[in-house]
């Protein structure tokens, strides 16, 4: 099931699930997904891949979680030498390099993790990634309460 919440602007959804779903029957190049918990984030790791790996571009990984990247490590399904990983301290100040790598459209996807964004961001990424036809996801691990 594909839970979808249109945030602003008609092209960008928020999505618990992959592949991402359409709106009016346009392409979505920006997707904001939650996860609960590492389990999640590594399913969608390599769901992304997978998603993306018959297209012989990059996958960019922009402060993924180690714990995380091991099942995408140990699967067979994924090209891993197509993945590529980044950490970026501050997500804010590298904005415009994720906004070139999206333009540019050497990578598949760009993959934002655990990102603080602004909503206002969107749109602007969204216009970037639809420029290099490359598909922008945020994937966002939900705070547990106890």
């Amino acid at each position: 099931m594909i839970s979808t919440n249109s945030i602003s602007f008609n092209k960008i959804q928020r999505s618990n699930n992959l592949p991402a779903a359409t709106i009016s029957g346009e392409k979505s190049w920006l997707d904001i997904i939650d996860v609960n918990n590492n389990e999640d984030l590594s399913k969608h790791y390599v769901d992304i891949c997978q998603q993306h790996n018959d297209e012989k571009r990059w996958v960019l990984l922009v402060n993924p979680e180690d714990d995380s990247l091991d099942s995408l490590l140990n699967t067979q399904l994924v090209d891993t030498s197509k993945v590529l990983r980044v950490n970026a301290s501050v997500l804010d100040n590298n904005l415009t390099n994720i906004e070139l790598a999206l333009c540019k459209g050497n990578c598949a996807a760009v993959v934002l993790c655990n990102t603080d964004m602004a909503e206002d961001k969107f749109a602007q990424l969204n216009a970037c990634a639809e420029k290099g036809n490359t598909h922008c996801i945020i994937v966002n691990k939900q705070p547990r309460l106890h």
